[in-house]
């Protein structure tokens, strides 16, 4: 008798583990847009920071906001600290 509920119980749990094991070749669709964002948002600071003239990076809108560079070094300060996976 042992053995027919150890058989039954490993039949009701057999379809449980098979289907985690499927779901872990699945991407996560929600991790997998952000780090198309990160990648994306990524180019555009690098090519605005490219874009700017070297002289323009004192630029400050007004005396209580960044500078262009303090604005991209705050940017790239938090890229390292919140998300180091999607460093290259």
């Amino acid at each position: 008798m042992r053995y027919v509920w150890g058989f039954a119980l490993a039949v009701l749990f057999l379809p449980v583990a098979a289907g985690a094991q499927d779901s872990a070749t699945i991407p996560n669709p929600i991790t997998s847009l952000l780090k198309q964002q990160v990648v994306r948002y990524g180019q555009l600071q690098v090519a605005g920071a490219e874009a700017m003239p070297a002289d323009k990076y004192i630029y400050q809108s007004t005396p209580q906001t960044r500078t262009f560079a303090q604005l991209i070094l705050h940017v790239a300060q938090l890229i390292t600290i919140c998300a180091p996976e999607f460093q290259e």
